[in-house]
């Protein structure tokens, strides 16, 4: 609990100068890992504030990171009614697909035509 605190300390001290921020938080983890679920990692555009998301390899990355995501698109996920950890974790990597794939994430019952294309040579199933 002493983290969070010092968490929310450094968030309070940078919002009275202005400074624009980023809160990075551990929405699932898998296997052995040094920080669980709910770890947060404060940091603003040229430092590391508070908290923590590992054990040291990973905050470089999200300094590096953080910003040029939010300057592209924040917040991050489609409108899925997530709400827990797993379910917001899900709408992020559902806008990433949808992006990589150049689609705009909305429900599949509005696309015209097949899902799939039909594999090379086979006609489409009736």
């Amino acid at each position: 609990m002493i983290e969070l605190h010092r968490v929310i300390e450094a968030w309070q001290a940078a919002e009275r100068e202005g400074t624009p921020l980023v809160l990075a938080t551990v929405v699932s983890v898998g296997g052995s890992t040094y920080r669980r679920p709910g770890a947060r990692l404060l940091c603003s555009e040229e430092r590391w504030l508070a908290g923590g998301i590992s054990g040291g390899c990973l905050e470089g990355d999200v300094l590096k990171k953080a910003f040029w995501r939010t300057s592209l698109h924040a917040p991050v996920g489609l409108d899925v009614g997530a709400e827990g950890p797993e379910e917001i974790a899900l709408s992020i990597v559902s806008e990433i697909q949808a992006a990589l794939a150049g689609r705009a994430g909305g429900p599949l019952r509005d696309r015209a035509g097949p899902l799939h294309e039909p594999a090379a040579g086979r006609g489409v199933a009736r």
